[in-house]
């Protein structure tokens, strides 16, 4: 709320948390803490990108053997292995990337 007052033209986005794949058990907990931060955020009118269903949508639930492109461990929570277009490449070119631009005035 301060932030937004002292500087008005600027374009805030709050990035809800990645998903604990190999651990279901956490991922609730970053569910439940996401849901909790999503409605602090809409109470301030403040756009969210939701890493953690764009993730789950690309590579299934959390589950203990989890292995996202192949990649045993990938978002457990990190994912930095990989090549173009997995882990956090894909997260950048296809979540962040697009939320970050939509917020760009069309020039």
């Amino acid at each position: 709320v301060r932030l937004k007052a002292a500087e008005p033209q600027a374009k805030l986005l709050f990035a809800l948390t990645s998903p604990s794949l190999c651990d279901p058990t956490g991922d609730g907990c970053v569910v439940d803490l996401n849901n909790q931060a999503a409605a602090i955020m809409r109470r301030h009118s403040v756009p969210t990108v939701d890493l953690h269903d764009a993730i789950v949508k690309e590579c299934g639930p959390a589950n203990a053997h989890s292995a996202c492109w192949g990649l045993p461990g990938c978002f457990c929570p990190h994912c930095n292995e990989g090549g173009t277009m997995q882990g956090y490449d894909w997260l950048a070119a296809t979540v962040i990337v697009p939320a970050l631009t939509a917020l760009l005035p069309n020039e």
